[in-house]
């Protein structure tokens, strides 16, 4: 297939980064997608960025162009689903099957994590992060005193991935990883985080609390991760227990599925799989989708607006 990946209006820091990791994907499967310069002479065009803001909905135009070839890669945490294409969480209100797919972060943005022998995950289940999201919170309130359970806040370094000072706490992350079987994937700023597919990459099981995620329809994905409804939070040690004796085998199937979908050397086959699905079901957004945004855009600017109002209230 070839695609034209388009960088138009990507910070030069962005830039930089996004150079590297399509210089990685096609060193390490090469032959899988032919990169052309020019929208007119491709199969599929790709809009990749990061929306950081459910208010920014970067109109690309290309799908003005050429709508039934261009589609999105979007990994932020507000996306609005508008552009046909990969989304690393967009929730379920906006999900169209027919134009959507769960896909993984672009992204390592934690370079150290890896595969960890299974003798070392020593203690039930973890989580390590910072509070985004009143679930998590309660997450701390309800499991942290669970002795087979590692719940820690930590401060959020998404800012500051590239600045080495972050290495020691990037280590302590990995070193979470490597002594848990289980690790929670509660849904923070959006219904989706790195963490799951880092957990995939460790070769450890995944629980995603987020009741909006919607995972990839794929079997194979269910035989590795655990999907527990927000509203059971109490009833996770129970469920962790129990499943905890087919850990094993969850574990290396969760590492094998990271391997065959979003490693290195699959990630771009699989990236050309998914666009041709949606080559052939994808159409313009209708009038339902639009209606759809609107009211999860203002449901989101009624909670942006009442953070701010908490927070000038605190200063006075």
């Amino acid at each position: 297939m070839r695609i034209h990946f388009d960088l138009e209006g990507i910070p030069p820091y962005f830039r930089a980064r996004w150079d590297t990791r399509l210089a990685e994907w096609f060193s390490a499967s090469p032959g899988a997608v032919t990169s052309v310069a020019t929208p007119d002479e491709a199969d599929a065009i790709l809009v990749l960025g990061r929306v950081r803001h459910w208010g920014q909905v970067r109109k690309a135009g290309l799908d003005d162009v050429h709508p039934h070839k261009t589609f999105a890669w979007d990994s932020s945490d507000f996306p609005s689903g508008r552009i046909a294409g990969l989304y690393a969480g967009l929730p379920r209100e906006l999900y169209e099957p027919n134009r959507h797919r769960t896909f993984c972060y672009p992204f390592r943005w934690n370079e150290l994590v890896a595969e960890y022998p299974q003798a070392e995950a020593t203690q039930l289940a973890g989580f390590l992060g910072a509070i985004t999201s009143p679930l998590r919170s309660r997450l701390r309130e309800k499991i942290g005193g669970e002795t087979d359970f590692s719940v820690s806040v930590a401060e959020s370094i998404w800012h500051r991935m590239d600045d080495p000072a972050s290495r020691d706490i990037k280590k302590t992350y990995c070193n979470h990883l490597r002594g848990c079987r289980f690790i929670l994937c509660p849904r923070g700023n959006g219904v989706s985080s790195v963490r799951l597919f880092e957990t995939m990459e460790a070769g450890r099981v995944p629980v995603i609390l987020a009741d909006r995620f919607v995972p990839p329809a794929d079997p194979a994905w269910r035989d590795c991760v655990i999907h527990v409804p927000e509203k059971d939070l109490p009833h996770l040690p129970a469920i962790l227990r129990e499943a905890d004796r087919d850990w094993p085998a969850m574990a290396r199937r969760a590492r094998a599925y990271w391997e065959s979908n979003y490693s290195d050397a699959t990630l771009l086959p699989r990236l050309v799989r998914l666009l041709g699905e949606l080559q052939a079901s994808a159409g313009p957004p209708g009038w339902r989708h639009h209606l759809k945004f609107t009211r999860y855009a203002l449901r989101h600017l009624s909670r942006d607006a009442s953070r701010l109002i908490h927070r000038l209230s605190a200063k006075t």
